[in-house]
């Protein structure tokens, strides 16, 4: 809408004339003649557009009503003890991260040395004790490079292990390999060389042989030519892992009001999901396996059209006293009638109804389905399209999680699960 501003008829020093200013005047009246009705219109163009988005709105209303929306029932926090069976767990549980893994142990590797042999790049050896544990060898000055090949009596799978090396007046580069059969070697992920004390870090691989390269940076003595190795103590450290582990919860409960619930977990190929489900006061059930994502039906389903008859024209059927209300639903001819849940006949209220909604009075052996109105005149034959859920008022869960692998380097983790209501 635009509109254009009234400009004067007459400027400053101009003669005056009558009739100039009445046409002046009749401009301005024209003109607000005109503003009024834009406004006018404007006015009912909004109320027109305002009514058909109310109506969009509705109509997306009553098509939410019959779509299925999903429901948290309950959720299997990790990180909560008291929802764990931890009699029964197997698994280890790391309730600062909210996650299960196989259960782990720390044992003290008994690596035991089997042999013990040195050499050196150049020079001569010479040992200083009887252990030939620790010895000296003689260069021309050159710094050689001494080393040590270790063979375990047994093989075991190390993390990492720790060595003391004879003190030395220079920090010496030390190099360590690891292998299984004494054919190829893999490096240590990390040395650590704190003065006389070291610190290996291994890659999760099997091991029995264990080579140590150390190459001093000059001679014990300044301007000497001897230079002393050895180790004097060895000790290992391996993490031995469970092959399979369970994780189970204690029973939890939650109030159905859908016919299925779906486990939402992780997908695994190495974590299996197991489920007891029974409805409270019942014996408990055995675990049976599902997959995440799948369907476990709770509740029963009742879908059909009912037809009135003239001796009850406001009785449209008899529903179970178990039914699930938030899933009832009554229909006429595809329209969704509300559902007046609470109000009887009888309640003086009724008198004031302004629409025709449908009620549950309770009867034996559960409840009829009544029309209400304010007239309370009916008619009859009238068909209905009926669809409800009905099931046990109170269902107990538990869940058991199987973890398993085949590497021992690895482990599957079980971050929580939950069951959603669709």
């Amino acid at each position: 809408m635009s509109i254009t501003t009234f400009t004067p008829p007459f400027t400053n020093g101009e003669e005056a004339s009558a009739s100039k200013f009445m046409e002046s005047l009749q401009a301005l009246q024209n003109q607000g003649a005109g503003v009024l009705s834009l406004l006018e219109t404007d006015f009912n163009e909004l109320l027109v557009e305002f009514d058909r988005r109310q109506k969009s709105i509705n109509s997306r209303r009553t098509l939410a009503w019959r779509v299925n929306s999903s429901m948290q029932a309950l959720k299997f926090v990790v990180s909560d003890f008291s929802d764990i069976d931890q009699a029964n767990t197997t698994g280890t549980v790391r309730a600062d991260s909210a996650a299960v893994s196989l259960k782990e142990r720390a044992v003290p590797a008994e690596a035991v040395i089997k042999t013990n042999k040195f050499s050196s790049s150049i020079g001569t050896i010479q040992s200083l004790d009887a252990a030939q544990s620790i010895l000296t060898v003689t260069t021309d000055g050159t710094a050689p490079t001494g080393q040590f090949d270790i063979e375990l009596v047994t093989p075991l799978t190390l993390n990492q292990f720790f060595i003391e090396i004879v003190p030395s007046p220079s920090t010496p580069t030390i190099v360590v390999q690891v292998s299984g059969d004494g054919l190829t070697y893999s490096p240590a992920t990390q040395v650590a060389v704190n003065g006389y004390n070291v610190t290996v870090w291994l890659p999760s691989i099997e091991t029995r042989f264990i080579r140590i390269q150390i190459t001093p940076t000059h001679p014990d003595v300044l301007n000497g030519n001897t230079f002393t190795f050895g180790i004097t103590h060895f000790s290992a450290q391996a993490t031995e892992y469970y092959l399979r582990s369970d994780f189970i919860s204690k029973t939890l409960q939650f109030s159905p009001k859908s016919e299925y619930i779906v486990l939402n977990a992780t997908k695994d190929s190495r974590i299996l999901y197991y489920l007891s489900v029974y409805p409270d006061g019942d014996t408990p059930t055995p675990f049976v396996e599902v997959h995440s994502g799948e369907q476990i039906a709770i509740g029963q389903a009742f879908s059909g059209d009912i037809t009135t008859s003239t001796g009850a024209p406001n009785l449209i059927t008899t529903i179970p006293e178990d039914v699930y209300r938030s899933t009832l639903v009554v229909e006429e001819n595809g329209a969704r009638i509300k559902l007046a849940d609470g109000l009887l006949p009888s309640d003086s209220r009724a008198a004031y109804l302004q629409h025709e909604y449908v009620t549950l009075v309770p009867s034996s052996p559960g409840y009829n389905l009544e029309l209400l109105n304010a007239s309370g005149s009916y008619t009859a034959p009238r068909t209905f399209s009926v669809s409800y859920v009905y099931g046990p008022s109170l269902v107990n869960v538990q869940l058991k999680v199987r973890l398993s692998t085949a590497d021992s380097a690895s482990t599957p983790v079980f971050h929580g699960a939950s069951l959603d209501e669709v």
